[in-house]
């Protein structure tokens, strides 16, 4: 998840300022779609399991 997000600041922050996006994006196009599909359920798992976490407790205390 920390390589995912050090490549959306890269593309999105750093290669701009320093000229360098084309290159970049043109990179990124060579990445396997499966990476791509490992990062997307990695997020969604990451972010579903963060929301259970935080709602459960608020659940299980409203009922007693």
């Amino acid at each position: 998840m920390l390589w995912a997000l050090a490549m959306i600041t890269w593309v999105g922050v750093v290669a701009p300022m320093i000229g360098l996006q084309v290159e970049v994006v043109a990179a990124l196009k060579g990445v396997p779609a499966e990476l791509w599909s490992l990062l997307t359920v990695g997020i969604g798992a990451y972010m579903l399991a963060r929301s259970v976490d935080k709602i459960v407790p608020q659940v299980i205390g409203s009922k007693s």
